[in-house]
């Protein structure tokens, strides 16, 4: 073979086994890549795929040998190499020899990763190159490591080791810039062996760099506001921070100055840091605009006016003047008024201006006063206003000269002077002038007012007004007749002039006396006058009364009363009213009649009658009539004249037949009578006859006829007005009673022996299996103690009281010269104490006052006093001495109590409404009383329930006291009225004062029903077979109805029954309310019809009698049979809690145990029932009580007696309301002081109602409470309550709410459970009070400002109105009148609201100053 061949062969060979080496290798690697960490253990299974002489592992560490099996495991414990391959290799049959290499990363966890920098000291120099190295030393694949740069937490920039395995270090090069000064770097190795391996990532630490730079500034020419620093426009930056030297015309100065305008100029600036600079910089400093000018100026009209003001500023500012947005000149111009006004100065350097504000004021005299002013024409009760107006500066002082009249005022508003005429009458008419003036003139203008067709009013005051009614001969009375202004005054009577004064006296003796008229002289109106009439009035000597006709008869139907009177004047004014027993009869046409006189023109005494006509009717028989007299003058509407005698007047009226109880058709059993009743009404009485058809039997003397015929009869009434008559019809029937009476008893007696005998064998055979006998009534044992009720006990002793007067000082013998005045004192506490005590003998050697306060020493005198300004103590001991000539002395105590009344009295009421029979406590607390000496009568309506005396407490005074009272609830008081009255009780000898009552409280009381007629009525059915069964009863709250009936009929729930068809029977009517109820049994039968009713009568007793026995033999066999079952404390069951209290929707668990053995223990509920044979205890448990239920019963079935018994649960199911609700009842808007008002709580949806209490708050303090104990709802309802409030002043603005609150005993939820009403807020309105005197006196000073203060409290707020004495005075509608005119007489104020008005006098009177 030659050498190219060879190597041809060869070559194929190899790439046959390349071939075969790298993609038919019979083996299989598991797993087929492996990543391992540096020095942990690793293995990998190499399976044959085909049949081989021989397979193995080549390694360095681990291998094996070749061996004949199918497996083989490559395993080493710590693997720290990797330099050579390992490879699984295999011996095929049918192939040469081949390998594959195991896919193997070996790694390591970097332990520290460090970053480190060129710059030796950390620091970096801005614009330099630097470089960061992040070293860690780790081993894995290249291809999985990479390095993350971070700068300020911010990754930057990332790289990716490619080059080598083993990675030392990884560097970033950068320039700093003076923003990388603190800037922190790190460094993060990742290494990504995923899938197969971790993801792990190492980072270093933070390393910080400094950049240093600078010093760096920019200015060159700067401008720099005033107020500003050369620092903040000019800053010099560096880092390290520079050393900053500033210098100005070779003086250092302070950068971090504000500068000043002043401070403008070239500034050297030498800077020192990483480097050193110096600059120069030229500074301009800003400032402005400004303006400096007085805020008003002033000139005369045609003059001119010099302005100053000043502007200033950097660069200059421009001025420019303004008014009302126009540019003017205002310097270099004459000044007109036109020239007045507002002005606005503007000082502007480019965008920026200031403005100044000024005023000029030009003055100027007044101008002529407006037309408005002119002379005009008015209508009486009008109101006129003159309004005088002129133009000047300054404004103008408004004068009116004109006739002075109340109804006139003046205002002025605005520049105008506005004189108001108020309701103008004739005294209006006149001339009105009015000036204006200022500093620099005066003008006025004249108009007159006039009313055509009259003539100016005479302004006389004539007292009484327009009449003066007297009696005749009575005695005399005065008239005056009065003015401010008149010259002379004088009356004119019957054509006489008496001028002695300005009194008129009337005669009363003088039927003809004329009217009086007074006179009197005006300046400026002249004479006038005005008269006044008289009238003389004479009280009837009698009044009677009686009718025209003799008698009066339905037949006439009209009759004339007559009232006479007699002897009375003035006729026209007497009127008369008819009575008919104490109620007035509507007479609409009354014919009046004088005897011999015109009743319009007479002034006499008359004598008089007045009739009218009355309509006859049977009602007005016995009925008694009357007439009053009365005068129709409204000034002696009190007299009270007297009345007629009663006239009693009888009607006569024919007969009529009651027929309601004389049917029209009357059935008779046959064999028995019936009675037929004739009644009839009539006057006279009438006479009663009956005839018929048939034999009529005999009639009895009540007009009572029997009948047992069949046939018609005829019943007449007959008196002596007319008759009347009634057909009655009567039919006879067959009666049938008595035989099925007898059938039926027959009947009972069998039934009864029947069942007997088969209840008799039942139980001898047959044992009670289940039994159940609840509440039995026990037997108590007696232990021998019997109740003592009193009587048998000794009367307690008694005391007697004795009173021992006790007098102090000297004894005093009834000679001794002195009188006191008064002799005794009753004082109010705080009131002024003045007692004369006088000498009544010549011998007076001196008086004095020996007292424990307030004493008089010692006086030569006859009379001394003693005079405490303000009585404030409670105690005091005085006496009056008097030394005598003879040197003899006595002396005489003086008794004085200082009292002082009640500030509040009050009833506390311990519960309402209250339960009938049950007993309250009532408290009527007496506040701050002194002393304590009173007596407190209790009232119930007007009478007197009890009355008790009280003596003073211990302790200083006032004192607090208290009366209570037990009263039981009586049905009779509801609606009554408890009040308690308070009077001191000083003895015998000192005043009464007035007694003070306590508000009154309403009484309600919850009671019963109670019946108004007696509780069993026997009704028997008329003939025509209707009745009507009254079941009306009296109850609080109002009863509800409920009946039973003999038969099935529906009748609804009326308190009065009226069936169709009246079935005989026992009705019975149950009326109840939520204090209990009553029954009411009605027992109905047919009438009485002699022998049937009785035969039935004995069948049906005889019927009750075997009911009765056969059910006392039940009762007796069942008793010795049955064992007893009871509850309550023999009862062997325990209840785990006994009591439970829980909310709507919540769960109750409540465990029922047996203290014996039990056969069955269960609980009987509607909701939650359970019982169980085998455990001594059964549980009740709801997850969500939401149901009304009745209480759960637990019950036991035991082996011995007793063999049942049963305990009742105590269950509260409470809810709390949805809503509570508070307003004012009956009303809105605000309340009036004093008024009785009703605020109503209203509570929805609550539940348990008989554990509410609702408290009633004012503010934040509890003023009534209510509690609903007397209900027993256990279902939610809706309540409510009613406070009664008399609001004070003092409460405007006080807020109500009210409370519910759940009192649910120790088991029940802490806190309590309440919900709270919103607020109600009231205004209290209330009339005007003056806070001082209602009078006050003041002292003119002249030329000084005086205040007169009319201040007054109320609500709504007063308004304020002035009458001065003078016309001329202007005193404004404030509450606070200031003036330094003020003239000398009576001011008076009027304070007045909504609710009324008050005056206030102020009588000024002159003082000269100084004085």
């Amino acid at each position: 073979m030659t050498n190219t061949g060879l190597f041809v062969q060869l070559f194929m060979g190899f790439l046959l086994n390349v071939a075969l080496e790298g993609s038919s290798c019979p083996v299989t690697l598991n797993p087929p890549k492996v990543v391992v960490k540096y020095g942990d253990s690793v293995a990998i299974s190499c399976t044959a795929q085909a049949e081989h002489y021989g397979m193995g592992w080549e390694a360095a560490r681990g291998g094996t040998g070749p061996q004949t099996g199918n497996h083989v495991v490559w395993r080493v414990d710590n693997l720290t190499d990797m330099s050579r391959e390992v490879m699984c290799f295999i011996n095929p049959v049918s192939q040469p020899q081949c390998h594959q290499n195991a896919d193997i990363v070996l790694y390591t966890v970097p332990d520290k990763v460090n970053i480190t920098t060129n710059s030796s000291d950390g620091i970096m120099k801005e614009g330099k190159d630097y470089y960061l190295t992040c070293e860690a030393d780790v081993m894995a694949p290249a291809e999985s490591l990479s390095v993350m740069w971070y700068k300020d937490g911010r990754h930057f920039e990332t790289f990716n080791q490619v080059a080598h395995e083993n990675l030392n270090e990884s560097k970033i090069y950068f320039t700093p810039t003076k923003e990388d000064q603190g800037a922190e770097f790190k460094c993060e190795v990742h290494l990504d062996l995923r899938p197969e391996g971790p993801y792990i990532n190492a980072s270093s630490q933070n390393i910080k760099i400094y950049v240093w730079f600078g010093p760096e500034m920019t200015c060159v020419v700067e401008k720099i506001a005033e107020g500003e620093t050369l620092d903040s426009k000019c800053p010099v930056h560096g880092n390290p921070t520079p050393f900053v030297k500033w210098v100005k015309n070779g003086q250092e100065i302070n950068s971090s100055r504000p500068l000043r305008r002043e401070d403008a100029g070239i500034y050297s600036l030498n800077a020192t840091g990483s480097d050193h600079i110096e600059n120069n910089v030229t500074v301009f400093v800003l400032y402005g605009p400004e303006l400096n000018c007085a805020p008003i100026h002033t000139a005369l009209e045609h003059t001119t006016i010099k302005l100053n003001c000043t502007a200033g500023g950097y660069p200059t500012p421009n001025v420019t003047l303004y008014k009302e947005g126009e540019e003017v000149d205002l310097e270099n111009t004459t000044t007109t008024r036109n020239d007045a006004g507002n002005y606005a100065l503007v000082a502007s350097i480019g965008t920026h201006n200031v403005t100044q504000t000024f005023e000029v004021i030009v003055y100027y005299p007044p101008s002529q006063i407006e037309d408005e002013l002119q002379d005009s024409r008015f209508i009486l009760g009008s109101s006129v206003d003159l309004k005088c107006a002129a133009k000047g500066n300054p404004r103008p002082k408004y004068k009116w000269i004109y006739y002075n009249t109340t109804n006139v005022s003046e205002k002025n508003d605005d520049g105008v002077s506005i004189l108001m005429i108020h309701n103008a009458t004739t005294l209006n008419i006149g001339s009105y002038t009015c000036y204006a003036s200022n500093v620099h003139g005066t003008v006025s203008k004249t108009a007159r007012l006039t009313v055509k067709g009259y003539e100016p009013e005479c302004p006389l005051r004539i007292t009484p007004a327009e009449r003066m009614v007297l009696e005749y001969k009575s005695e005399s009375k005065s008239a005056t007749c009065e003015s401010a202004s008149a010259k002379e005054i004088y009356w004119q009577d019957n054509g006489e002039y008496h001028t002695s004064g300005f009194e008129w006296v009337a005669d009363t003796h003088n039927w003809d006396a004329r009217a009086a008229v007074c006179e009197a002289v005006f300046p400026g109106i002249g004479t006038c006058s005005k008269k006044l009439d008289i009238i003389l009035y004479k009280k009837p000597d009698s009044v009677s009364i009686s009718i025209k006709e003799d008698k009066v008869t339905l037949k006439e139907l009209n009759f004339t009363l007559v009232c006479e009177i007699t002897n009375v004047a003035p006729a026209k004014s007497v009127s008369v009213r008819f009575f008919k027993g104490n109620e007035s009869v509507d007479t609409s046409a009354v014919h009046i009649s004088c005897y011999g006189c015109n009743i319009t023109e007479t002034k006499r005494s008359v004598n008089m009658s007045f009739s009218t006509s009355i309509s006859a009717s049977r009602e007005l028989n016995g009925v008694e009539f009357s007439c009053e007299a009365k005068f129709d003058l409204p000034e002696i509407q009190n007299i009270t004249l007297p009345p007629s005698r009663p006239l009693n007047i009888t009607v006569n009226y024919p007969p009529t037949i009651n027929t309601t109880k004389l049917s029209s058709l009357v059935p008779v059993f046959s064999g028995y009578a019936e009675d037929l009743n004739c009644e009839a009404d009539g006057n006279p009485r009438p006479e009663i006859r009956w005839s018929s058809n048939v034999t009529l039997p005999p009639q009895r003397s009540d007009a009572v006829l029997s009948v047992t015929e069949k046939g018609i009869y005829r019943c007449t009434a007959t008196n002596s007005i007319g008759s009347d008559y009634h057909d009655v019809e009567v039919v006879v029937k067959v009666d049938y009673l008595p035989l099925i009476a007898g059938f039926v008893a027959v009947t009972v007696v069998i039934i009864s022996i029947i069942f007997v005998f088969i209840y008799s064998i039942y139980y001898k055979n047959t044992k009670m299996r289940r039994y159940n006998l609840k509440n039995p009534k026990l037997g108590a044992v007696n232990n021998g103690n019997v109740a003592n009720n009193g009587w048998d006990l000794p009367l307690p002793m008694t005391k007697l009281s004795y009173c021992l007067l006790v007098f102090r000082g000297h004894s005093v013998s009834a000679s001794c010269p002195l009188v006191m005045t008064p002799s005794r004192v009753l004082v109010p506490y705080g009131d002024p104490l003045i007692v004369n005590c006088n000498s009544t003998t010549n011998q007076t050697e001196g008086m004095g006052w020996e007292s424990t306060y307030k004493g008089v020493p010692l006086t030569s005198a006859n009379h001394v006093q003693l005079n405490i300004k303000a009585m404030d103590r409670w105690e005091i001991e005085s006496k009056c001495y008097i030394n005598l000539k003879n040197g003899t002395q006595c002396l005489e105590d003086l008794p004085v109590i200082v009292y002082k009344m009640a500030d509040s009295i009050s009833i506390v009421s311990e519960n309402k409404p209250m339960m009938e029979h049950k007993e309250y406590k009532m408290t009527c607390n007496v506040s701050n009383v002194a002393p304590g000496n009173t007596v407190i009568t209790w009232y119930k309506g007007d009478t007197v329930i009890k009355q008790e005396k009280l003596d003073s407490t211990p302790g200083p005074p006032p004192y607090n006291q208290s009366s209570t009272i037990q009263l039981t609830a009586d049905r009779h008081d509801h609606g009554k009225t408890l009040s308690c009255r308070v009077k001191f009780d000083f003895g015998p000898g000192w005043l009464d004062l007035p007694t003070y009552r306590s508000l009154p409280l309403d009484l309600q009381v919850l009671y019963k029903p109670v019946f108004n007629e007696p509780k069993v009525e026997n009704v028997e059915v008329p003939a025509n077979g209707k009745i009507t069964l009254n079941c009306t009863a009296q109850g609080n709250p109002k009863p509800n109805y409920h009946w039973q009936v003999p038969v099935d009929q529906t009748f609804g729930h009326p308190p009065v029954l009226d069936p169709q068809v009246a079935f005989p029977g026992t009705y019975n009517c149950t009326a109840s309310n939520s204090q209990g109820s009553n029954v009411k049994q009605f027992v109905v039968t047919d009438a009485p019809r002699s022998a049937p009713g009785t035969t039935a009568g004995i069948l049906v007793a005889v019927f009750f009698v075997l009911i009765a026995i056969l059910a006392c033999a039940v009762y007796y066999r069942q008793k010795k049979l049955l064992d007893v079952s009871v509850s309550g404390d023999g009862c062997s069951l325990s209840l785990k809690p006994s009591r439970v209290v829980v909310g709507f929707g919540e769960a109750v668990s409540v465990r029922c145990e047996a203290t014996r053995p039990v056969r069955v223990l269960g609980w009987e509920s509607a909701i939650g029932s359970s019982h169980t044979q085998q455990e001594q205890s059964v549980q009740w448990k709801v997850d969500s009580l939401i149901d009304w239920i009745e209480e759960p019963i637990c019950y036991g079935v035991f082996h011995s007696a007793p063999r049942q018994c049963e305990e009742k649960l105590n269950l509260v199911l409470y809810k709390t309301p949805d809503s509570v609700t508070i307003r004012p009842v009956d009303h809105t808007g605000p309340l009036v002081e004093a008024k009785k008002y009703q605020l109503l709580c209203e509570v929805q949806n609550i539940a348990a109602v008989q554990y509410l209490t609702l408290k009633w708050y004012k503010g934040d303090t509890m003023v009534h409470n209510h509690s609903f104990s007397y209900l027993t709802s256990s279902s939610p309802v809706q309540v409510s309550s009613i406070l009664e409030i008399f609001p004070t002043r003092a409460e405007n603005g006080a807020s109500y709410r009210c409370v519910a609150e759940l009192e649910l005993g120790p088991e029940g939820p802490q806190p309590l459970p309440s919900v709270t009403s919103d607020f109600l807020n009231v205004s209290v309105h209330f009339p005007p009070t003056f806070i001082g005197s209602e009078t006050e006196v003041v002292e003119l000073i002249s030329g000084a400002e005086m205040m007169l203060n009319c201040t007054a409290l109320g609500h709504p707020s007063p308004v304020y109105t002035w009458q001065s004495p003078s016309p001329m005075q202007q005193t404004g509608d404030e509450a606070i009148l200031m003036s330094a005119t003020l003239a000398p007489g009576a001011y008076t104020c009027t304070a007045s609201n909504s609710l009324g008005k008050k005056n206030k006098t102020f009588m000024v009177k002159a003082k000269t100053k100084g004085v």
